[in-house]
């Protein structure tokens, strides 16, 4: 089994005078920071709020390295898109979701299901997240188990089966 790990939120620089992110080109103490640019694995493009909540907005992967992915070229359309969209308010921040193990052969697969698993897991946060392939919602739901809530009573059976896979109830939306 591979496990993640999640490193950030770390604050993505915006182009001096301009509401923009960097090009990658330009952000040598961003790769400094988060000490992750040769890494591989998932990453999420979010924007934190003034209160502190933050909103994901796309998610990637990379087997090549995150520096090497991250802020190519139509990526930053994607993320100043949003800043655009929303005048620019937020501060860009990036999540990087890397294998803890970082010796043997690369989990390719494994970073590939992660991929799907958190765009849809955005996606259901944010449905105007930026993410296409992959977005798509399974169109089941298991009453009171997963993706329903305020669907109906919580049965004991609910209860037994959620401790016997140890997941915890649906979580309303804000």
């Amino acid at each position: 089994m591979v496990s993640f790990q999640v490193k950030g939120p770390f604050k993505i620089p915006r182009k001096a005078d301009s509401p923009h992110v960097e090009a990658n080109r330009n952000l040598g103490d961003f790769w400094q920071e988060t000490k992750v640019g040769e890494r591989i694995g998932c990453y999420a493009f979010g924007t934190r709020t003034s209160k502190g909540l933050i909103k994901i907005w796309y998610v990637g992967k990379t087997t090549n390295g995150f520096e090497q992915e991250c802020f190519q070229p139509h990526k930053r359309e994607i993320y100043n898109d949003v800043l655009a969209r929303h005048n620019h308010h937020g501060t860009p921040v990036m999540f990087f979701i890397l294998p803890a193990q970082t010796n043997g052969q690369p989990p390719v697969a494994a970073i590939a299901d992660l991929e799907i698993y958190l765009i849809q897991t955005a996606k259901a946060a944010n449905p105007e997240s930026k993410n296409q392939k992959h977005a798509k919602r399974p169109q089941w739901v298991v009453r009171g188990v997963t993706r329903a809530v305020g669907q109906g009573e919580v049965t004991k059976a609910i209860s037994n089966f959620r401790r016997a896979l140890r997941l915890k109830p649906p979580v309303a939306k804000e």
